[in-house]
């Protein structure tokens, strides 16, 4: 999908925040980058998937865009010494075996020589104690699968917002030990969104269970710092 304004989007809001977000180069970016900022990215090209891969998840990257409402579909968070990211499925870029998504670090450097497009958000007085306690947190989600029916319900859910009694319940947890003890049901929004809860008591959004990379950028509780497209 070329040019997601031909078609019918439902995260106008988002869009329009996007536009308004500055151009800059990736060697700037790097030089702007903090401690546990948030980039939410477009798919990258992965090499070496079969014919079935690249079929399924196209469509699956275009439904995402439609309902997010630009070319931002999936998400990273930068660590405390700003050396790499915590993400979901980069395993093929890297070189890596990719049987199973799952939760790793990969170089920062790496990924934004690779990354096509994207935009940087913060959350802005972070101390470091509460940076600290959030890397703690993703280290402890290092290994978990990706829930491809996660992304369905979250998916369901937003496309059906105005209709509640169709709505799937997606509890979230209800106090740090539940958060800490969590391994099923995660994808990447929802580790990043209870990592500040984790650590510093931030909620970026309604449900911390329920939530897309796009929601990062409609955020209240973030900065738009910049965006790249290569």
């Amino acid at each position: 999908m070329e040019n997601l304004n031909e078609f019918v989007v439902l995260r106008s809001d988002v869009r329009h925040i996007i536009e308004n977000i500055p151009y800059t180069t990736k060697k700037k970016l790097l030089d702007m980058i903090q401690p546990l900022d948030i980039l939410v990215v477009g798919t990258p090209r992965i090499p070496g998937l079969n014919r079935f891969e690249k079929v399924t998840g196209s469509i699956s990257s275009t439904i995402q865009k439609i309902i997010q409402g630009s070319e931002y579909n999936s998400c990273k968070i930068v660590s405390l010494d700003k050396q790499y990211i915590y993400a979901y499925g980069l395993d093929p870029l890297f070189g890596l075996q990719h049987e199973e998504k799952r939760f790793s670090k990969y170089p920062l450097k790496d990924y934004i020589r690779i990354m096509r497009n994207g935009c940087l958000v913060r959350v802005p007085n972070l101390e470091y104690d509460q940076k600290l306690k959030m890397q703690r947190y993703l280290n402890s989600k290092l290994g978990l699968s990706y829930n491809t029916s996660e992304v369905v319900k979250i998916g369901w859910n937003k496309l059906i917002k105005y209709l509640p009694f169709l709505k799937i319940d997606i509890e979230a947890p209800e106090n740090k030990e539940e958060l800490i003890k969590m391994k099923d049901g995660l994808i990447c929004s929802t580790i990043i969104s209870m990592a500040f809860i984790y650590g510093a008591n931030i909620k970026l959004t309604e449900n911390p269970m329920e939530v897309w990379p796009n929601d990062f950028i409609s955020s209240s509780e973030t900065q738009k710092i910049a965006r790249i497209d290569y």
